[in-house]
């Protein structure tokens, strides 16, 4: 097995195109697996290349459970570029999807996945960042099911969409953004549910003509009235008439759900990193309910991180009072 520094390679995940690679690789020291992408500069314009070493600096700067952030990375003698990230080694959305065979998923099971796709995306909007394709096979997995996404880059770059279905505006401009970034959340959550794109055709033209027109069929009569509006907004043909992220987190419906996974399956300690705690609390290995309480009505989300005792978790029930507490003050804001 071929060695580089302090990681041995182990196995070639997949080559997205001949000058970029993932490669699955242990740490020598602690024995723990990381992805390596390797991209090489030297096949790259001077757009790519500083888009490249951009994209490296974003996930480095990121913390948020959500999101797969950057180890770290370097250049080799061969100037190829390398990015370590953490192994998702629960497979992808793309797979989930294929593995359905035709049996569409619960309600429960997509809103869990779609929430956590929205939190990833609030905290890159937050930043002036937008995810730069995103899609189910860039939607990962981590064994005990939280959803990791990464490939981010800073809002306003000409990049290439390579999204089967791309937003209205994309058809006709190559530049990202943010309201783009939401029509592909909208996609995403189409598929979750049917299976399926919601823009399909025999040719491309059909295809784009459906998208302009924001023709798709409805989704199953299996899911909840709220959701299917919550779609329609997403996939709204205007950019201005589509949610931002923040107002999508404040649907009451998801408002709802999210709560109840926080007090269900979350610990506080899988909580703190998408809340805002209050500087008096910042350096405290103990929290309780009053004092995150005063946190969230801050009104800031994922503004930094502190760490917990492990003793110094709230009941899982003061942890879902709190957070709607915080997301009715948001939303009043």
């Amino acid at each position: 097995m071929q060695t580089h520094c302090k990681y041995k390679i182990l196995q070639e995940l997949g080559t997205e195109s001949p000058e970029k690679g993932h490669f699955l690789v242990e740490e020598c020291q602690s024995h723990s697996k990381r992805v390596i992408k390797k991209v090489d500069l030297t096949t790259l314009s001077d757009f790519e290349r500083t888009a490249a070493i951009k994209e490296a600096k974003i996930l480095t700067h990121f913390r948020h459970p959500n999101i797969l952030g950057c180890q770290e990375f370097y250049k080799t003698k061969k100037n190829k570029l390398c990015t370590v990230v953490a192994y998702a080694d629960g497979g992808d959305l793309d797979r989930k999807i294929t593995d359905q065979k035709d049996v569409l998923m619960s309600e429960t099971v997509v809103l869990d996945i779609f929430v956590q796709i929205c939190l990833a995306l609030k905290h890159a909007h937050d930043c002036n960042i937008i995810h730069r394709d995103l899609k189910p096979n860039r939607i990962l997995f981590m064994r005990n099911g939280n959803v990791k996404l990464s490939e981010f880059e800073y809002v306003g770059l000409r990049t290439v969409c390579t999204s089967a279905n791309p937003s209205p505006e994309r058809v006709r401009d190559s530049v990202n953004s943010l309201e783009s970034n939401i029509w592909s959340l909208g996609v995403v959550l189409y598929q979750m549910c049917a299976l399926r794109l919601p823009f399909e055709g025999s040719s491309v033209y059909e295809v784009v003509v459906k998208i302009t027109e924001g023709r798709f069929p409805p989704i199953s009569s299996h899911y909840s009235s709220d959701l299917k509006q919550l779609l329609s907004s997403l996939l709204a043909i205007a950019p201005a008439s589509r949610p931002t992220i923040h107002q999508v987190l404040q649907v009451p419906f998801l408002r709802q759900h999210l709560a109840c996974k926080l007090a269900t399956v979350m610990s506080l300690k899988e909580l703190l990193p998408v809340l805002l705690v209050s500087p008096a609390a910042r350096n405290q290995s103990e929290l309780d309910a009053n004092t995150l309480t005063e946190g969230l009505r801050s009104l800031a989300l994922d503004s930094f991180f502190v760490s917990v005792g492990s003793g110094g978790f709230l009941a899982q029930q003061h942890k879902a009072n709190c957070y709607l507490d915080f997301m009715q003050a948001a939303s009043s804001r």
